[in-house]
């Protein structure tokens, strides 16, 4: 899988709109080209792959079900929910992805506080029994309606 994603990068370096031989980089507008542009973006683009990866795994881990996803604890909720109330509290474009990730951590937080026991009753069946069944859906049902509420309020009045 390396050797493949080398390969993509080094086509990608060298295909756009000024494509470029592989062995024509010498000149001072290709490299600055390449090395401004095109490789600060192929760099992103596999660090934020390989974060996504990443986080894919721990879920699949956590819960122990390869099928697992954001949606499953309510996190892509509680991330729009956060960034829903950036945006309602005229926040900037820095603190916005910050109260979304925050939003998605307080529901994981919350979630795994309500698999066992919630600060009462048994704790033996712990996360394990709410694995598949989307407790996250469950317990996070209303977050979607304050996304919409918060949504509405949002929008633009047209004053005519």
């Amino acid at each position: 899988m390396g050797g493949i994603l080398i390969l993509l990068a080094g086509v990608a370096l060298c295909i756009g709109p000024g494509t470029f031989a592989i062995g024509s980089v010498l000149g001072e507008e290709s490299t600055t080209i390449i090395f401004s542009l095109r490789l600060p973006r192929i760099v992103l683009a596999v660090a934020v792959g390989g974060a996504l990866s990443a986080t894919g795994v721990l879920f699949q881990a956590m819960l122990r079900n390869p099928l697992a996803e954001p949606y499953m604890l309510g996190v892509s909720n509680g991330c729009a929910v956060g960034a829903m109330l950036g945006y309602a509290i005229g926040s900037s474009m820095i603190t916005v992805p910050l109260l979304s990730f925050a939003g998605g951590a307080l529901v994981v937080v919350a979630v795994l506080w309500i698999s066992k026991g919630g600060g009462y009753g048994d704790r033996s069946e712990g996360l394990a029994a709410w694995r598949g069944d989307g407790c996250g859906n469950r317990r996070g049902a209303d977050l979607p309606a304050a996304w919409a509420s918060w949504a509405i309020r949002c929008e633009p009045q047209s004053s005519g």
